[in-house]
């Protein structure tokens, strides 16, 4: 499985590593000062409808199974993949920015519908879709989730109502 190195939703030009460095150097000055303007001009993070759809040609959001494969791979217990909430103590660090999968997940929080579409989390959380629902609740229908956090060494999965907005990593598509 091979994971874009930037969001699918961001703005700027990312096709170069120049682009991926300002990117990068603006998103860390947001999180720094707590500026989210900066925030909502580079991501427009999507809801899980928007999320689907998101990725360039070629690839394409990942499903449940996707992270599932890519966990053990970091050396998650394929049993523990299953499981809700924390799972793979230690792994978590290993998607942080600086860990050694190159997966450098940015801290970019989520926007919560139920507070206005306001941030939640900044600095804090990285909070990916995955392309599988997962029935409903009384608000909306669900979908899974990644979660990996500044203060925590797993790596979350739960359901998730679809109308939050999350950031979205791309994989390729499998080659013929």
């Amino acid at each position: 499985m091979i994971v874009a190195t930037a969001p699918a939703a961001a703005k700027a030009d990312t096709a170069t590593s120049e682009g991926n460095r300002n990117i990068v150097e603006r998103v860390h000055a947001s999180l720094q000062s707590g500026d989210v303007s900066v925030l909502n001009e580079i991501f427009d993070r999507d809801r899980w409808d928007e999320a689907v759809t998101a990725c360039p040609p070629g690839w394409r959001l990942p499903s449940d199974l996707d992270w599932k494969t890519l966990e053990i791979a970091i050396g998650m217990d394929a049993y523990d993949a299953h499981l809700e909430r924390g799972r793979g103590a230690g792994l978590g660090d290993r998607l942080k920015p600086g860990g050694d999968t190159g997966f450098d997940a940015l801290f970019s929080g989520y926007s919560d519908p139920h507070e206005n579409d306001a941030f939640v989390r900044l600095g804090d959380r990285a909070v990916f879709w995955a392309a599988t629902t997962a029935g409903r609740d009384d608000v909306s229908a669900l979908a899974r989730h990644r979660d990996v956090s500044a203060d925590r060494s797993t790596i979350w999965r739960s359901k998730v109502n679809q109308t939050y907005r999350l950031s979205v990593r791309c994989v390729a598509n499998p080659t013929p």
